[in-house]
Order: C-alpha cells, then sequence, then structure tokens
C-alpha cells in the first residue's frame, strides 16, 4: 500500500523557513516542561484534557493522554523509544511524527540547542524540538521543527487540526540508522543500509497511514521548503472523524461506472481518495440516460437495475465489470471479499431487499415497469414518442425509418451520450427541471441525495455530504438551530403543516409540487414529496365493446341505422389527449339493430318529465 504524497515544487536547498511560534514561556520561550538531554527516551503521560476537553478522535479512539518522544514524534497508549524509522504502518502504534529519525539531545547546550519542549494551554497543544542533533552525540548538524495541535473549529467531537513547522533541516539519518555524519553515505553499504527519517501519521492498524513527501529518502530534507499551503517550511492537516487527510476530498472524478454511475465526488476513506459514485442504479426509463448503469440505453428489458458494486478504497476507481456489475464482486454481507481482512466496513449492502430508487427488489415479485409508461408509446433517442400509424404521425412530427414519431426538428441530431434532443438541439436531462425539495434533480432524475447517507455525531447530511450541524456552526439570520443539527426558519417553528406540505422562510404551509417541474413523463407526488412516473393512460375500448368514447351529440347516427365507421380523428381530435385514435378503420355494432323501436320509449319519458314539473309548480 503506498502512501499518498502531498506536496508543491521541492527546491534544491533546505534553508530554513518557516518561524517557529514563540511566546509559550520556559527557558527557550517553547513551553516549560521539556525532556532531559537524552537518546531515546519518552516523557510520561501527559494529560492534554486542558487543551482538548473532548479529546483527540484518532482512528476509533478518542485520547486525552499522548507521550512526547525524543525522536521527532508523539504516540498514543505508549511511549516510543524506536530510534530507526520503520515504514508506515506499523502495527499497534498510532503516531504524529513531524521528524521521525534518530535525535540525540546528549550534547547540551540549552537553550541554545538540544531542546525539546512542550506546552499545553486551552485550544492549542505545542512540541518544539529546537536545534536538536543526532545519534551518536552529534550537533554539528541541526534541525529544528514543531507540532502544533488545536482543536477543529466544530463542537464536540474530538476532530482537530494539526500543523507541522519546519525551520531548519541539515540532517536526515543518524549513524545507527546507516548514516555518516546525519546523511546516507554517498556509496551504500548493502550491510548496512541506511534508512533516512519519516514524517506523518500512522492509524497504528497497518491499514492506515499519510506519510509526507521525501519520507524514508534523504529528500525528507525538502521539507524545510515546501508546503500544502504555499508557506514554505509550513505543512497543515485535518483530522475528521478521526480519519486521516486525502488528497482531492470533495472534487468530481470519474468512477469508470456506466452511465448514471459515470460520474462521482472524491471521498476519504483510511486516509486514501477514491471515487464514489453520485448515483446509485436505478429502473431504466426512457430519458436518453443509462439510469441502471449497464452499459445500455433506454432498453426495455424490465430489469432490475443492477447492485452496486461495494466500495472498495484500495482500488481508488471503481470498475466495471464487463459492462454489467457483477454479484460476485461483493460476499452475501455486501462487504468487499477480496481475500485480505481489511477491517473496512463498505457501507454499500448489495442484499437490501429494496432497490435502489425506492421500488421494490427484484424478488418480491413487482414487476418492473416499462420504460415508457404510456401505452403505444416507444422510447426513441430518450424521449417515449408514439409510434408511426400507417405512416403519419400528428403535429409537427415526423414519421422516421422507426416507426416512431419524433419532432421534425430533431431528425437530423444526434446528440452525445447523456443528452436529449428537444426543439432542435441536444439539451441536459436536467435543464428545466425544478425538483421538489428536498430532492435534486441528477441525470434526469430527481433524487434526495442524503438518502442512505449516515453522518458523524454533531453533522448533518447536506445534499449527499456530512458537514458540521447548527450545534457547531451557527444557523443563518433568521433560522433556528434543531436538536437534529438542522437550521430551519423561525418561523417554522411552531408550524403545523398538513402531510406532504412543507414550511417556507416566511413560516407559510406550501405544497412542494407548487413550483415543481419534474422531468418528462413524471409527475410530483405532494404526499412523497417526490417526482415519480407518471400512471399509464388507460387503452381505448375494443371495437366491438359497444362503448362509444364519442361524446352523444358530436355526431349523427348513420341515415341507414347500420354499423359505426370509425374515421380514426373523432377522438381527441388534434392527437394531445390520451384517449389518441389512431388513422385506420374499426367498426362497432350497434347496441340495437335500429333506432325504430326506441322513439315510443324516449316520448314516454319525456312525458314523464313534463308532469314531474307540473306537480312540482303546482305545490
Amino acid at each position: 500500500m503506498a502512501a499518498i504524497a502531498v506536496g508543491l515544487a521541492t527546491p534544491a536547498t533546505a534553508n530554513a523557513q518557516a518561524a517557529l511560534v514563540r511566546g509559550l514561556g520556559g527557558p527557550a520561550d517553547f513551553g516549560t516542561n521539556e525532556l532531559m538531554y537524552n537518546d531515546d527516551g519518552s516523557s510520561s503521560e501527559i494529560d492534554v484534557s486542558r487543551a482538548f476537553p473532548y479529546g483527540l478522535r484518532f482512528f476509533g479512539m478518542t485520547f486525552r493522554s499522548l507521550f512526547v518522544n525524543n525522536n521527532g514524534n508523539i504516540t498514543f497508549g505508549r511511549g516510543l523509544s524506536t530510534y530507526t524509522p520503520r515504514a508506515f504502518p506499523v502495527s499497534s502504534q498510532r503516531m504524529i511524527a513531524p521528524w521521525w529519525g534518530d535525535v540525540d539531545t546528549r550534547g547540551e547546550g540549552r537553550p541554545d540547542r538540544n531542546g525539546v519542549y512542550w506546552d499545553i494551554r486551552p485550544g492549542q497543544f505545542t512540541v518544539t524540538w529546537y536545534r536538536v542533533g543526532y545519534f551518536l552525540e552529534s550537533d554539528d548538524l541541526q534541525n529544528s521543527f514543531q507540532l502544533i495541535i488545536r482543536p477543529a473549529p466544530v463542537c464536540g467531537n474530538g476532530d482537530f487540526d494539526v500543523e507541522f513547522r519546519y525551520n531548519q533541516c541539515q540532517w536526515h539519518t543518524g549513524d545507527a540508522s546507516g548514516g555518516e555524519r546525519g546523511v546516507c553515505p554517498a556509496v551504500p553499504v548493502p550491510s548496512d543500509p541506511c534508512v533516512p527519517t519519516q514524517a506523518g501519521f500512522d492509524g497504528g492498524d497497518l491499514r492506515n497511514f499519510f506519510a509526507l513527501p521525501g519520507s524514508l529518502t534523504p529528500a525528507i530534507l525538502n521539507l524545510c521548503t515546501t508546503s500544502n499551503v504555499g508557506m514554505p517550511g509550513v505543512w497543515r492537516f485535518q483530522i475528521r472523524g478521526g480519519e486521516l487527510p486525502c488528497l482531492g476530498s470533495g472534487d468530481r472524478c470519474s468512477t469508470g461506472l456506466y452511465g448514471a454511475c459515470a460520474q462521482g465526488t472524491v471521498q476519504c476513506r483510511s486516509g486514501r481518495p477514491f471515487c464514489a459514485p453520485d448515483n446509485q442504479p436505478r429502473v431504466e426509463r426512457c430519458d436518453g440516460v443509462d439510469n441502471d448503469c449497464d452499459g445500455r440505453t433506454d432498453e426495455n428489458d424490465r430489469m432490475a437495475p443492477p447492485d452496486m458494486p461495494p466500495i472498495d478504497p484500495d482500488a481508488g476507481m471503481w470498475t466495471p465489470d464487463s459492462g454489467v456489475s457483477s454479484p460476485d464482486a461483493a460476499a452475501s454481507d455486501g462487504s468487499v471479499d477480496s481475500g485480505v481482512d481489511t477491517g473496512v466496513d463498505s457501507g454499500v449492502s448489495t442484499d437490501t431487499g429494496v432497490a435502489p430508487d425506492g421500488g421494490v427488489a427484484p424478488d418480491s415479485g413487482v414487476t418492473i415497469p416499462p420504460v415508457c409508461p404510456r401505452n403505444g408509446d416507444v422510447c426513441f433517442r430518450g424521449t417515449c414518442v408514439p409510434g408511426c400509424v400507417e405512416g403519419a404521425c400528428f403535429g409537427d412530427q415526423t414519421c422516421t425509418s422507426e416507426s416512431v414519431c419524433v419532432e421534425t426538428s430533431c431528425l437530423r441530431v444526434d446528440c452525445p451520450t447523456g443528452q436529449l434532443c428537444r426543439s432542435g438541439r441536444c439539451v441536459d436531462p436536467c435543464e428545466g427541471v425544478r425538483c421538489p425539495a428536498p430532492t435534486t434533480c441528477r441525470f434526469g432524475v430527481c433524487q434526495d441525495l442524503c438518502l442512505g447517507v449516515t453522518c458523524d455525531p454533531l453533522h448533518v447530511c447536506r445534499e449527499g455530504r456530512c458537514v458540521p450541524g447548527c450545534q457547531c456552526v451557527p444557523c443563518a439570520t433568521g433560522e433556528t438551530c434543531l436538536p437534529s443539527g438542522q437550521c430551519i426558519p423561525t418561523l417554522c417553528t411552531d408550524a403545523m403543516c398538513d402531510p406532504g406540505d412543507v414550511c417556507d422562510s416566511r413560516g407559510r404551509c406550501i405544497n412542494p409540487c407548487t413550483d415543481a417541474r419534474c422531468p418528462l413523463g413524471q409527475t410530483c407526488d405532494r404526499a412523497m414529496r417526490r417526482c415519480v412516473d407518471e400512471t399509464p393512460s388507460m387503452p381505448d375500448p375494443p371495437p366491438d365493446s359497444g362503448v362509444n368514447p364519442v361524446e352523444p351529440d358530436s355526431a349523427a347516427p348513420p341515415p341507414d341505422g347500420g354499423t359505426t365507421m370509425d374515421s380514426g380523428v373523432g377522438d381527441n381530435e388534434g392527437g394531445t389527449g390520451p384517449g389518441l385514435r389512431r388513422q385506420g378503420c374499426a367498426c362497432r355494432a350497434p347496441a340495437a339493430p335500429s333506432d325504430a323501436g326506441s322513439r315510443p320509449l324516449l316520448l314516454l319519458a319525456a312525458a314523464g318529465a313534463i308532469a314531474a314539473v307540473t306537480r312540482r309548480r303546482r305545490r
């Protein structure tokens, strides 16, 4: 497992760069606490609860004490005397190391050199190695560096920020680690390999670690003149949720999957970045998007969407398997079965019993709907369109060689994958879509990005990401913090809205569907607060049913009393209603052989109606 390097340009020299933080008291102004002159020694256990009332959360454990080690690091749980650095990760050794190397302060000379000091105060813990020498009691070359830990600007969860400051970098190894006078020999000695300094973090579990650039090489001296924040010699990191930092967190990325699952966001797992997809596979719809992420678009096979591959942080990317996600990629419990016990919970279950889009799993017996919900429609270039009837179409449409009716302006338009043609131009499936709160349009689908997202304590999900809740970050003016960590308009704190309604910033209960504009083929469901597929239209009555869908006064009966002929344009003429009649001929059997026998009955009914009105008037 490779460490993740972070850094900017590496200069050729290693001169003093970052100023050390002073004003902390003591003989050297770096604090009143100090290690005695020693080689490979450690402090006693140091209580840091004064600086961190909520402790330091570091890889599944919260610590309120630590140890300062002479060899350029701090550890949790116990001190460490190891002088030759071992490549991260190391078992049972939680460590933060600005400079893990063979420091030897027995050359004395304080306060001018060979000092290891620390300071504890509310909101800050500082350790300074000031002009320290190397083994064996040598200080002709000296290093000065500092470790500063501060609570994160959120409340009560043990998160913290780490800063390394490098002021002087002259030696990179000790003479007992294969070095000669503080550096590796120009000609390597196979029997005594040289091991330079290492800097970074170790989770102590053989899995989670983070090494700075140049670690275990002579290039470690360049830490004095490089940076990850644009300040030579200064390196800053955020420890959140006990996890190590990683590059690119929150950036957009490509997952290597298909369709709606192709785009993702960089997330951190075990201090390493990986690309997590923004969307899960959903039931295929006719929208020009590969909704079920199987490598095919708008197919009407009515198959359940495939399982999402489990998260594998070690892979760095999500990898499709022959175009279709393979259920063999995950163990039966949804975890990664790589043959190696990583101890990482993937957080993705492949056997939930519920389809990702809120439907029912494929083994539930529920039929998967067709890609086009309306009877008679077919999917063509991402749009449900009526099929041609005897080579003809209604309105501004043309019958194509595929026997479908499409907009004439889109006939010669070939849109790229993920877009569809409307009014002669290629558009994003989300263009013009306004999803009802709390859903957001992604790849033409209105979805709740926080559905299934579990955040750390005192964090809440917003648009699919966990952010500090209002207990830690104050709400905006006019908003009130709820115990859940969410902010709501103050006027809504006592609002009692009907089921399905939402409270707006003015304290009014409104229908979330009022201003919603769902994707094509969907309608807004007020109770569910989401866009759902339109209900398929009912088919026209069969020709021999004796039911005439035309209004009674829309046409006179045929004079010959015979069968009624349907011209194909009498019902919903114009081609816009659900009862659209296709061109052609259909025959209906009349309800009676002729209308002659029914006339006496009509006369009797009219006479009865007149008599009833007369009686009412007499009263």
